[in-house]
């Protein structure tokens, strides 16, 4: 036991690392609130450049908010979202299905979870039904469900992130500067896919739990995570062609 703590004492303070990160470091051991937002705050001054500093200020709005929604308006205001929306008013024939993978400590799925938050404003839920399945990748993901594996193991597809549409697959990601890029392109997809054809596809449909919203704030720097799978009060069915992977009767099924 002694040498495991030894260990992790050392990781802490690893001369190697650099300054501003030892600084961290020790800041977040520091019990007190108010003092641990205080050495946070100097570490901002201190080294302007830190290439840390979203997680240092990410860490002030851990030490500082008073509940959720503080931390709710403060996290928007320090990290809003780079995509720029509007509602979507073209035509339709048919709901579309976005399902993404992703993993609250990936560093690329930032891109992604961005757009999906973007995309939820552009589109009404007659046009578009999201669940994103969590993965443990690259780290373990405590919004990682069971089913995340199944449906990825489905898509043959083990990389995180990516997304499907209407089940056809593409991969994409990136930080925060390629998120209106990612945006763009899921958009036109999901265009498309909105005035296809819909394929006749015999069977009952697919029932999945989501949870609309949920906060955690992984390394990724993501606070709001959104339709995460397996968990939560409301549901998006549809039906798949497990040969072709074409899907059909997309749709909400918790009546809101």
């Amino acid at each position: 036991m002694f040498s495991i703590l030894l260990l992790a004492a050392l990781a802490q303070e690893n001369p190697f690392l650099p300054p501003d990160q030892r600084a961290f470091n020790r800041a977040k051991r520091i019990a007190d609130r108010e003092e641990r937002a205080r050495e946070l705050k100097r570490i901002l001054v201190e080294y302007p450049g830190s290439g840390g500093r979203d997680r240092i200020k990410l860490a002030m709005i851990d030490a500082t908010a008073r509940d959720e929604a503080e931390a709710d308006r403060m996290y928007r205001a320090e990290f809003p979202n780079p995509i720029v929306s509007s509602r979507y008013k073209g035509p339709r024939k048919r709901t579309a299905l976005l399902e993404a993978f992703a993993g609250a400590d990936c560093g690329p799925c930032v891109a992604v979870d961005l757009a999906i938050a973007a995309a939820l404003e552009r589109y009404s839920r007659d046009e578009l039904a999201v669940v994103v399945y969590h993965r443990n990748v690259p780290t373990p993901d405590p919004l990682a469900a069971p089913l995340s594996d199944t449906r990825a193991d489905f898509y043959k597809t083990e990389a995180v992130p990516f997304y499907a549409i209407d089940g056809e697959v593409f991969l994409d990601g990136g930080g925060r500067s390629r998120a209106p890029a990612v945006f763009d392109a899921l958009c036109e997809r999901i265009e498309k896919a909105l005035v296809a054809f819909e394929p006749v596809i015999d069977g009952p449909a697919m029932v999945v739990a989501v949870d609309p919203l949920v906060r955690h704030t992984g390394r990724n720097g993501i606070r709001f995570h959104h339709m995460v799978a397996g968990r939560g009060t409301a549901r998006v069915a549809f039906a798949q062609d497990p040969a072709t992977k074409r899907v059909a009767r997309a749709y909400y099924a918790d009546g809101r």
